[in-house]
């Protein structure tokens, strides 16, 4: 959806563990490319299998993500809330290294 309503922007980049997840990933952006059709909308999609959770799991260098935004998994449907008490502060330690100074993180969890 993004890649519809912003398409001056350079690039859309995904990531996920879960090839599952890839999978749906690809079929909502092609459906957001054939939705902007002629518009010229829809932005350049990229998807990569990551783990957010290791440093260096995201493969991006350090500083070079001006604005990242992410759902993080609830552990209800995916992993558990036991497991988000580590996947959590790597994560967020992974996400500080690619963000570059300045950027922007938006990240969706069910925790306050």
């Amino acid at each position: 959806e993004a890649a519809q309503h912003w398409p001056a922007a350079h690039a859309f980049l995904g990531c996920d563990l879960d090839a599952g997840q890839l999978a749906a990933a690809l079929r909502n952006a092609t459906a957001a490319r054939a939705a902007a059709g002629a518009a010229g909308g829809g932005g350049r999609v990229q998807l990569f299998r990551a783990d957010a959770s290791l440093r260096g799991g995201l493969p991006f260098p350090d500083g070079s993500v001006q604005k990242l935004v992410t759902d993080l998994p609830f552990g209800k449907q995916f992993g558990s809330v036991t497991g988000n008490r580590t996947l959590y502060p790597a994560a967020l330690a992974e996400f500080a290294r690619v963000v570059r100074p300045g950027g922007r993180a938006v990240l969706l969890t069910d925790l306050a």
